[in-house]
């Protein structure tokens, strides 16, 4: 009993360091026509002014929503984008972004899309 205890010990833990392995070894999406945008399917058109986003993609839940953003790069790559994005979630809606986290994904650079708190935005 001993030693199958050992011996399942090991396969556990060559199977954990196999997967470690292969995750970081992992070829990343590429980004196409020299954009960092992989398949967006919340950004409809990008231009000097900003972006127009597709809203039927965000969710929203109350006071909080979730924009998904799908850019190769880690956010610190991607702030342009990840400002603009913002942006047009408030001029698209008429809110007002109280609070954001980016998600991200520190092994493939990859930001996936922000964590949005907002309220109605106050008119003066």
């Amino acid at each position: 009993m001993k030693v199958f205890r050992v011996v399942l010990s090991s396969i556990i833990s060559l199977s954990v360091i196999f997967l470690i392995v292969s995750l970081a070894a992992a070829t990343p999406p590429t980004p196409t026509k020299h954009h960092p945008i992989i398949e967006s399917v919340v950004i409809k058109e990008a231009g000097e002014k900003g972006f127009t986003l597709n809203m039927e993609f965000v969710k929203t839940e109350g006071n909080f929503s979730y924009i998904p953003l799908n850019l190769v790069g880690m956010p610190s790559e991607n702030q342009k984008y990840v400002l603009m994005a913002l942006a047009a979630f408030e001029r698209q809606f008429s809110l007002r972004v109280t609070w954001f986290n980016i998600e991200n994904h520190n092994i493939w650079s990859l930001t996936y899309g922000i964590w949005v708190k907002h309220e109605p935005k106050q008119t003066p």
